[in-house]
């Protein structure tokens, strides 16, 4: 199953323009998931207290699509750790990001990613 992604992301990117809710919702930083009413979308954009949860997949996808921001996410085979490997905008790799620390999983690993494109926008 797809990984929600963490308030914190979820924040950024809503400051960033992110529009769509999919499968929840973060209300003062609890995720809820239950459902919408036909005014959910337009109380959104207004309400600083309510941030999108989509799916890391999601985000990924629109940061590729809208952004032209790719994620790469790279296991290393000594030691099993998971490191965003690269980000790059509009197909140019971008040297100023330091990436040294490991995660246990692609998703931890992902999330940074995420966070970190993010602030490129």
């Amino acid at each position: 199953e797809d990984q929600i992604i963490s308030f914190k992301t979820a924040k950024l990117a809503k400051e960033k323009g992110f529009p769509i809710i999919e499968k929840g919702f973060y209300i003062e930083g609890v995720f809820t998931n239950r459902g919408f009413s036909k005014d959910f979308h337009r109380w959104y954009k207004d309400d600083p207290l309510i941030q999108s949860a989509p799916t890391q997949s999601l985000l990924q996808r629109w940061l590729r699509e809208v952004h032209n921001i790719d994620i790469f996410i790279w296991k290393n085979s000594i030691d099993g750790s998971y490191r965003v490997d690269d980000i790059l905008l509009n197909n140019e790799e971008l040297t100023n990001l330091e990436f040294e620390v490991g995660f246990d999983n692609y998703e931890e690993a992902l999330e940074e990613g995420l966070y970190e494109a993010l602030k490129l926008i």
